[in-house]
Parts: C-alpha cells; structure tokens; sequence
C-alpha cells in the first residue's frame, strides 16, 4: 500500500475503492443502506479517509491528533444522523487507542439521565465550521431520546461541554456536566485496532473517539521510532431511505442535506 498523503483532500480514492466495498458490504448486512452527508468535508462523500493532518493536530476532529477526541456521536447536532458507522483500520502504526462509550453501560436510568430528556441543550455544529452560531443562540434538542427506559443518545463532549462556542444555560450545563462525571468511567479506552480491523458501531447507542497520538511516531522499548502515520476509512449508512427523503437531495435519496438539527442546506 502507497504512504498516507499529507491530508484527506489528497488521498487517492481510486486505490481505497475496494476497501469501500468491504465496509458497503458489512452496513448491507444489518441491512443499512450507505449514505453521505452534504454536511461532512463541505460536500459528502460515501467514503471517508481519516488521516492525520498536521494543520488540524491539535483540533476536535477526525484529522486531529495532538489532544485526546473526545467521545460523540457521529453529527450530534443533525435530526437524521448515521445509524451505523464502520472504521475500517488501513495503518495504526502508533498504536493509537480507540475510545468507545454505550449509553447502555449506565443500565437502569437514574435521575441524571433522566434529566438529558429534556430539549434544552445547544448541539452546536462541529469544530470544522467557520459559521458558527453565536453561543446560546441555536435550536435545542434532548441528549437522550426515544424509550425512557432504554433510550438513544445525541452527544459530543467537545462541542455540547468544552467548547467556548457550547452557550449552554446554567441548568443544561449542570446536567451535563453531572452526566460527563457518571460517563467517564464507563469510556472503554483499551482497544488499540490492527491493521485490517474493523469496528461497526450503532451510532444511536455509541459514542466513539480516540486517545491523543504523536503521528508517524511509536515508542518501543522507551525509544521513539518512526513509522507510517495512521489511516482509517469512514463509512456511514442508515436503515431506511424512506425515513429521511424530506431531508435528502431532491434527486439523489442517498444523499443527506440537514444542516442543523433539521434546517437544510440551501445549495442553489
């Protein structure tokens, strides 16, 4: 396999397309179809190579590397995010861990859960957009959802808690704040993917990240040793096209444009 590029707008899709069919195959068993999301790299893309960048290493996003990512899910802040994920591990010469949280890891809901039913909380755009709203001045939306017993989660650490741009009232950042220090010991940092390793998450239960890293770098034996930095393929799908038409392209089904917890993208 040819060396990384220096970033993921320079990566070569004609020789990760096979790699692709892999991960299409894997959602289509669920049965979950592949989609892109206009909302991802300003455009889409069914097929994500996650490389790092080292413009982008100390940011909260998928070309970061210098500081921990923390756990979320994927696009916390839109109504019609992924079902399912695939990480498809191509390098991880630096033996990077991956971070892994399950809502249903609390077990039975207590009253701090409880209190994430309720739809005051920011969910502000990911640390790549430049257009951020003015703190505090988006549409609120519940961090859990569904079944009050076994429910689903909408989360991002960096973005609803660690962000100078979260702008949550006093109330919602006490409850999340509350909920951060119950979930901390349930984040499962063990996992150090291999080459060829594929995790397959439920994004409605999951919330993933990884640990900090030095890229192109490893330590063996106490001594820093070069090495290939780190390449993993994302893929997203949902279940049902028929669920989410009011959001997608007029002309392709499989081509989401939700913006921001519901507004849609005006493209024209």
């Amino acid at each position: 396999m040819a060396l990384p590029p220096p970033n993921w707008q320079q990566a070569d899709y004609s020789k990760l397309r096979k790699y692709g069919f892999i991960c299409s195959l894997l959602h289509g068993a669920v049965p979950s179809k592949p989609v892109q999301y206009y909302a991802q790299r300003k455009g889409g893309g069914l097929l994500h190579a996650i490389i790092p960048d080292e413009k982008m290493s100390s940011t909260q996003t998928g070309a970061g590397s210098k500081t921990d990512l923390y756990v979320h899910t994927e696009d916390a802040f839109l109504l019609n995010q992924a079902d399912f994920l695939s990480f498809l591990y191509l390098r991880n010469e630096e033996k990077v861990p991956s971070t892994l949280y399950s809502i249903r890891s609390h077990g039975k809901i207590n009253p701090t859960l409880r209190k994430l039913f309720d739809p005051i909380y920011q969910c502000p755009k990911d640390a790549n957009y430049s257009d951020q709203n003015k703190p505090g001045t988006g549409p609120t939306a519940s961090v859990l959802y569904g079944n009050q017993e076994l429910p689903f989660i909408r989360f991002d650490a960096a973005e609803q808690i660690f962000s100078e741009h979260a702008g949550q009232s006093p109330e919602a950042m006490n409850n999340l704040m509350a909920f951060w220090e119950e979930a901390k010991p349930l984040i499962n940092s063990d996992f150090i993917p291999e080459s060829g390793d594929v995790v397959f998450v439920n994004n409605h239960l999951c919330a993933h990240g990884r640990s900090a890293f030095v890229a192109g770098q490893r330590t063996e034996n106490g001594k820093t040793i070069k090495c290939e930095r780190r390449q993993m393929l994302r893929m997203m799908s949902k279940t049902s096209l028929i669920n989410i038409r009011a959001v997608t392209d007029t002309h392709d089904p499989y081509f989401v444009m939700e913006e921001h917890l519901g507004k849609i993208f005006a493209t024209s």
